[in-house]
């Protein structure tokens, strides 16, 4: 596995306006889906089980590290 670029260097700051309503077991979570609404990423990796159980959550897909890092190895592996 080739190493992953520091995310700090892809880091969007967003103004943390948008409210959303989308983890009822633990609303301390829909701030993170609210930033990635506002940053319009694709992704969302979390360790966190209620954003987990979300799957996805407008056009964002919500998965764990490990997912995510195989998924990253799929890329390069054919690019």
């Amino acid at each position: 596995m080739k190493w992953v670029p520091s995310s700090a260097l892809a880091a969007t700051l967003t103004p943390g306006d948008l409210e959303v309503n989308a983890v009822a077991e633990d609303p301390t979570d829909n701030k993170v889906i609210a930033c990635a609404m506002e940053s319009q990423a694709g992704y969302v990796v979390a360790s966190d089980d209620h954003l987990l159980k979300l799957e996805r959550y407008a056009a964002i897909v919500i998965l764990p590290p490990r997912r995510f890092l195989d998924l990253i190895e799929e890329v390069q592996s054919t690019g």
